[in-house]
């Protein structure tokens, strides 16, 4: 999605998966969708990969695969 085709989605995740080189699989498949005016939170025990998903979404890691869309910009490119 080129940012001119933006539609008021703030972030978009698709299939976002995280799997480290020691075999640990911190975010499996996660999609989701924030639409401006949302407020979302992110909750989950320890070692749930809250962090990791964060760190994606910042462009500060990245993921083994999926796509991560803010406001139409794709962080991983």
């Amino acid at each position: 999605m080129k940012r001119d085709q933006w539609n008021g989605e703030i972030i978009i995740v698709e299939n976002l998966t995280k799997k480290y080189s020691n075999g640990v699989l911190a975010n499996d498949d996660i999609n989701m969708v924030i639409h401006e005016g949302e407020i979302v939170g992110i909750v989950g025990p320890n070692g749930a990969g809250k962090t990791t998903l964060i760190k994606q979404l910042t462009g500060e890691l990245l993921p083994t695969k999926g796509r991560i869309l803010i406001m139409g910009i794709d962080v991983i490119k």
